[in-house]
């Protein structure tokens, strides 16, 4: 589910030329979230990165607060599944993921 992500957000998004992927929204608070973006490298075109920031409800919109980690992958379809399943991690998947112990998570 993408939220309404405009302002500084949406420019930042299209400065640095990330394709927005999803927005996961706490359901508990409303205003707090994480966006998902794909990065293509121009250097190396199969491979992609997902740039994952914590967003936050601003004056009726989500605003990009930081950028908390970036994921590089082999190929865009590899990054796709990263993020159509990043909201499943458990907390244990998520750790061994962030350790690079990327043989070990299901995903």
């Amino acid at each position: 589910m993408n939220k309404n992500i405009e302002g500084n957000s949406s420019y930042f998004l299209e400065l640095d030329n990330l394709k927005l992927i999803r927005t996961i929204v706490l359901e508990e608070t409303g205003n707090l979230g994480i966006l998902l973006a794909e990065e293509e490298l121009e250097l190396v075109p199969s491979c992609s990165v997902i740039r994952v920031y914590l967003i936050n409800l601003d004056g009726g919109q989500y605003e990009i607060v930081k950028e908390l980690n970036a994921y590089y992958f082999k190929s865009g379809a590899e990054a796709l599944e990263f993020t159509t399943r990043f909201e499943k991690f458990s907390a244990i998947d998520m750790i061994l993921f962030l350790n690079n112990e990327k043989t070990l998570v299901t995903y």
